[in-house]
């Protein structure tokens, strides 16, 4: 399985890592993870046949530490078809009809119709391999500006509810 990692690491007194602010942090991660793994639905949402699943895990890792991983899930089969095209391939094996039209784009997230059909494998005579769509890298930047901005609200926000002293019941905290 591929993890993508974001680790935020908090050098604060024992005073200030509280339970509030960690709370907010982790709601915090908890959302952006679910838009990471909608980012990345979004690109597969017209594949036929078998798909990656998508699975957001935040852990704190106690007690400065917390961490958002992106796993991508599923069937052996979906899990090599999204790296395969997300990385690019040097050769392909895989034969495709003359009126075929991939139903992703390079550097662009989201996905299409598309037309054609596979006409066969043939390990005798490789093709020109497949071209790099590079999702991963355009959600992660995409999004991470957004998760930067998000984090530094919900730490002020966490800090201002412990200086308030209303404290949250849940324990999400330790994931």
């Amino acid at each position: 399985m591929t993890e993508y990692r974001w680790t935020l690491k908090l050098n604060w007194s024992a005073e200030t890592q509280s339970k509030v602010v960690f709370e907010a942090i982790m709601r915090t991660s908890q959302a952006v993870g679910t838009l990471h793994k909608n980012e990345r639905e979004k690109t597969i949402a017209t594949w036929q046949g078998r798909k990656p699943k998508w699975i957001a895990l935040v852990r704190r890792i106690y007690p400065s530490k917390v961490k958002l991983f992106i796993i991508r899930g599923g069937e052996i089969i979906a899990r090599k078809k999204w790296l395969w095209l997300d990385e690019g391939t040097k050769v392909r094996f895989m034969h495709v009809s003359r009126d075929w039209q991939s139903k992703t784009e390079v550097n662009v997230i989201g996905s299409g119709p598309g037309r054609g059909h596979i006409t066969g494998l043939d390990v005798r005579f490789p093709l020109p391999g497949i071209k790099a769509r590079n999702w991963n890298l355009i959600i992660n930047k995409k999004l991470s500006t957004r998760f930067e901005r998000r984090l530094v609200t919900a730490i002020k926000k966490g800090l201002k509810r412990r200086r308030s002293g209303k404290f949250a019941g849940t324990n999400i905290l330790h994931g």
